[in-house]
């Protein structure tokens, strides 16, 4: 049997946990998709046959292809060719001026949308935030909506205009689901949180982009993912295109041999939903797209917001800074008693639930669903602990650690953002510890405890809230606790506890064998092994024994999915 590709003088990694003094292959064959040899470079090279593409690596190590277990696809790619780009700008003056230019440029424009302004950018001296404010952008225009996103994508920026369309008055009250930000008047001051962001919301999707645009910044997208070595994502489906618009366009990319990303979609879910609706939509979309490059299986619902717009649901009530009172606990999306059911449902019809919950209130109910659904759903007639539907809590911002022990009996898998763990500047000081307090946010982004609990642990970006989801980036930070920003990376004055300093074959397990579990591909991804797929990357720097600060410098060298070669730096 001939090799379509060979690798030899590598260092292969098999076993991500092997000492350096153990043995590891040194060659690897691939024969159409998947993988048919690993070992020695002599029995290799008796592969090679006309056509056969042999690369020598000089040593260089082989790790299984990363993916990305949580992100909002295709990135930042939308603003970059389509609309407002500021995820790259960190001052009010860069902001209007981006805005203003894009609006000059473009004086037909019906409505202006765009991503990435970032809530710490707009806090006050006081120590207080309402966000960014209408007038900012009253300046630009007040003839046709903005409307722009936060990077976080729990908020949105609008002018006077946006507001009159959306009908938010002095007069239109707060819900305990979402947070309209207003002046001492009461007047709203232009920044819409959670779901009171939805009335604004309806304009971007009467303004939705196409989805011949949608295609072409996903191409984009995924060739920026081959070069950091990602072979698959797991997409949320959170922008202004709609879901259904987004499961073609990428079943017509799949159809037309132009995907090649392992991508697993998402039904996203919110409360008062009609279960029996809900599953029958379900079931209809995961038959119709369940393909190789492209399927559908998970539900995805908010139990809460973030910290930074002061929505996260806490255990304790966040600090006066906050601006809410002494007894304000966040944004409890869902009851008890509806999130069970609708747990427990899909848990009986197949489904993994995907549940953002960044406070340890929010946590808990989680876990508290799962828990819910092992006891009480039974309907398929299959034993609860036989069921394999890996349900995914996403985040864990702020953690109760007694609950990181409830996680493993119920194959409850975490699906962590190490890029996040550290002090961010912007969010650290300015917005958590002053939200949240001190000693509180000095122990938020647990990591290691993580792991050493026995769960199976999944990284990600969250994407384009980490505009540049490199795992490079999320590796160094994961085992570090320290800035992967450039001039901040190594200063201990941006380190978050580092007791929760994960090990680095830990975290590189998360983005290969963790994310494929958790996005149910670890049949055929995540590792090396004769007869999975042949989803590997070179690496220019040995990530394990090399000095922390490497890590950060690390290239790809070469992604190879599905067998072939999707990227050669």
């Amino acid at each position: 049997m001939k090799a379509d590709i060979i690798l030899i003088n590598g260092k292969i990694y098999t076993d991500l946990y092997a000492d350096e003094s153990d043995n590891f292959a040194e060659a690897i064959a691939i024969t159409n998709d998947k993988i048919s040899y690993i070992g020695a470079n002599e029995v290799a090279l008796t592969y090679n046959g006309e056509g056969t593409q042999v690369f020598d690596l000089s040593s260089n190590i082989v790790l299984p292809a990363f993916m990305d277990a949580h992100l909002h696809m295709p990135g930042t790619w939308i603003e970059k060719l389509f609309s407002v780009y500021l995820f790259e700008e960190k001052t009010v003056n860069g902001y209007v001026k981006l805005i203003k230019d894009f609006y000059l440029q473009n004086p037909d424009a019906k409505i202006i949308t765009g991503q990435g302004w970032e809530n710490s950018v707009f806090a006050r001296e006081d120590g207080t935030n309402i966000g960014p404010t209408k007038e900012m952008l009253d300046q630009i225009t007040t003839e046709i909506p903005i409307v722009l996103t936060s990077i976080d994508v729990h908020s949105v920026w609008c002018n006077q205009r946006a507001l009159d369309l959306a009908g938010i008055t002095r007069d239109t009250p707060d819900t305990d689901d979402g947070l309209i930000e207003r002046y001492d008047n009461g007047e709203p001051s232009g920044t819409l949180r959670e779901e009171a962001q939805n009335a604004a919301k309806i304009l971007l999707e009467k303004n939705p982009p196409t989805k011949e645009q949608y295609k072409r910044a996903v191409i984009e997208f995924q060739k920026q993912m081959h070069s950091f070595g990602i072979s698959g994502v797991q997409n949320m489906f959170f922008g202004s295109i709609s879901d259904e618009a987004a499961y073609e366009a990428l079943q017509e990319l799949a159809d037309n041999d132009e995907l090649r990303l392992r991508v697993n979609g998402v039904i996203n879910i919110s409360p008062s939903v009609d279960i029996e609706k809900a599953i029958e939509y379900a079931k209809r979309i995961r038959s119709k797209y369940n393909g190789e490059w492209f399927k559908v299986n998970t539900i995805k619902c908010f139990l809460d917001g973030v910290v930074e717009g002061k929505t996260a649901y806490l255990k304790q009530p966040y600090e006066e800074a906050a601006g809410k009172g002494d007894s304000y606990y966040g944004t409890k999306l869902w009851e008890d008693d509806e999130l069970f059911g609708v747990v427990s449902a899909f848990d009986n019809a197949g489904f993994q639930m995907h549940m953002h919950a960044t406070g340890d209130a929010a946590v808990d109910q989680a876990i508290r669903a799962v828990q819910y659904a092992k006891d009480h759903g039974n309907s398929r007639g299959l034993a609860s602990e036989k069921r394999d539907n890996r349900h995914v809590i996403t985040h864990f911002h702020i953690v109760d650690k007694a609950d990181i022990e409830r996680l493993a009996p119920l194959n409850i898998v975490a699906v962590i953002q190490p890029y996040w763990h550290f002090k961010e500047q912007l969010y650290f000081l300015p917005l958590e510890s002053a939200f949240l307090g001190e000693e509180r946010a000095a122990q938020e982004y647990p990591c290691k405890s993580l792991f050493d609990s026995g769960i199976v642990v999944a990284s990600s970006s969250d994407c384009p809230v980490t505009p540049i989801n490199n795992p490079m980036m999320g590796i160094y930070t994961g085992t570090t606790r320290m800035s992967n920003y450039d001039g901040e990376s190594g200063d201990v004055r941006y380190q978050l506890d580092p007791s929760e300093c994960a090990a680095v074959a830990q975290i590189v397990d998360s983005f290969t064998h963790g994310a494929a579990y958790a996005m149910s591909r670890d049949g055929e991804c995540g590792r090396i092994e004769v007869g999975k797929k042949a989803d590997l990357i070179v690496l220019d720097t040995n990530i394990f024994t090399c000095d922390a600060k490497d890590i950060l410098n690390t290239k790809v060298q070469l992604t190879i999915v599905n067998g072939e070669v999707q990227y050669k730096l």
